[in-house]
């Protein structure tokens, strides 16, 4: 686990990683689109994930699209 502090936070955000180096990690996030504490991208990622049964009544998608969404979402985080 590493901490690192994006924007002017000074509450450190806790990362971890599997398959890929810490510090590679830490650093793409470090570089992720935002201005705040927790990238853009995590947020929605996290909204969508909270509010999955709105997400699906609303789209009007099957639980095995959405799935297939979060991990293309997930996917673009880390590659590049």
């Amino acid at each position: 686990m590493q901490k690192i502090f994006r924007g002017k936070s000074t509450n450190p955000l806790y990362i971890t990683s599997e398959g890929i180096e810490l510090e590679i990690a830490a650093d793409l996030i470090l570089n992720m689109h935002g201005i705040y504490r927790i990238p853009t991208l995590l947020k929605k990622v996290d909204q969508l994930c909270r509010n999955w049964k709105l997400f699906l009544i609303s789209s009007h998608i099957s639980l095995i699209n959405y799935v297939f969404f979060y991990q293309l979402v997930i996917n673009s985080i880390f590659v590049s």
